[in-house]
């Protein structure tokens, strides 16, 4: 269930800025899996991205590199979505874009 709290129109008909918190995956795959079963799932997936990324970021920058740079995000992204989907059943999207 994805539950709408506001919208800022950045460009319209085709980008937005929407507080929605999810508690489906990207693209509301899962969507009709049961709770039980889609929770313990996103965050192994959660888990197994942060190891995967954590390792192609220790094992490949030596230095300071825009890839890092990436991978870092990537990383952040991925441990505050693993957070708020631990803590608070749910993860927070606000970019939207749509044609």
């Amino acid at each position: 269930m994805a539950l709408n709290f506001g919208r800022i129109r950045v460009i319209p008909h085709f980008f937005s800025i929407t507080h929605v918190e999810n508690t489906r995956a990207a693209f509301s795959l899962f969507a009709d899996w049961p709770r039980r079963v889609r929770a313990p799932l996103l965050v192994g997936f959660s888990v197994f991205a942060m190891v995967l990324v954590f390792f192609l970021l220790w094992r490949s920058v030596k230095h300071f590199t825009w890839s890092g740079l990436a991978l870092a995000l990537v990383l952040g992204g991925a441990a505050g979505n693993l957070y708020d989907r631990v803590r608070y059943g749910h993860v927070t999207d606000f970019l939207h874009v749509y044609i």
